[in-house]
């Protein structure tokens, strides 16, 4: 009669593991709400951005910010300013996805005449001092739509 209670313990601990291991994976991947600015049932044109600089290591001499897409025009405005500090015609642009792991973290490359940058972009906050592999994983997908976004607008694939 005494193991009875033993029994139960024994079992119900590794279910209470998996359990609450199962809700932080569900947590941690699941699709973040658009960012604000996006239109409900239309395709998203407002990003975050990490600029990163060539040379340093990020997030040290990255340019934080948000890319919009507006009447085929791809703007950057950094973070705190009011007015885009750059604006460019979609059919300028020339947009790859950087697959695989890059040192940088650079997941997009953009490229126009007299220019190019890598950065890093995402619907979601982007972390600066730490990482988070979630995260990083969606935001994959979400360069995927800034390249589907740029080429539907005018932009030629690199």
């Amino acid at each position: 009669m005494a193991q009875t209670p033993v029994l139960y313990l024994a079992l119900g601990v590794p279910v209470l593991a998996l359990a609450i291991v199962g809700t932080v994976l569900a947590v941690a991947f699941r699709a973040r709400p658009q960012h604000p600015g996006d239109t409900p049932g239309e395709p998203p044109t407002r990003w975050n951005v990490e600029i990163k600089q060539p040379g340093s290591l990020p997030p040290f001499g990255s340019q934080f910010g948000r890319l919009d897409l507006d009447e085929q025009r791809l703007l950057f405005t950094p973070d705190g300013a009011q007015q885009p500090a750059w604006s460019l015609p979609a059919y300028d642009v020339r947009v790859q996805h950087l697959g695989g792991v890059q040192l940088d973290g650079a997941t997009l490359w953009l490229g126009w005449p007299g220019g190019s940058l890598r950065c890093e972009v995402s619907r979601e906050h982007l972390n600066r001092f730490s990482r988070n592999t979630a995260k990083t994983l969606r935001q994959q997908g979400y360069t995927r739509e800034v390249v589907a976004a740029l080429v539907a607008a005018g932009a030629q694939p690199a």
